[in-house]
């Protein structure tokens, strides 16, 4: 026969257990990049990564790949891209976003 007490830490048991298996199951995230030209923003998707951790590893190797004078972070998901000296142009953003939110357009009703 099952107690009141065990009847209370089976439950807390599972309680646990569902939120360790939500805590695992992150959604993936996608790297995009945007070029910005006048009034336009183009938006490219460059890769997609199983963790949010693994993304923001590639963000922090493009920031470092075009160097402090060039590469500033934004947040934690974003890296905007200055011009080369002597360039035309407003530069790129990279963002890590969660594969839910897709850049490129806004979504109708």
């Amino acid at each position: 026969m099952i107690t009141p007490c065990s009847r209370i830490v089976i439950i807390l048991l599972f309680g646990l257990l569902g939120f360790l298996a939500s805590a695992y199951a992150e959604t993936a995230w996608v790297l995009w990049s945007a070029h910005h030209a006048g009034l336009k923003t183009y938006w490219q998707w460059e890769d997609a990564f199983d963790r949010r951790a693994a993304c923001l590893q590639v963000l922090d190797q493009r920031q470092k790949d075009f160097g402090a004078d060039r590469a500033h972070r934004m947040s934690e998901t974003i890296v905007v891209v200055d011009p080369a000296p002597g360039v035309l142009g407003e530069g790129l953003e990279y963002h890590c976003l969660p594969d839910t939110v897709d850049p490129r357009w806004p979504k109708g009703k």
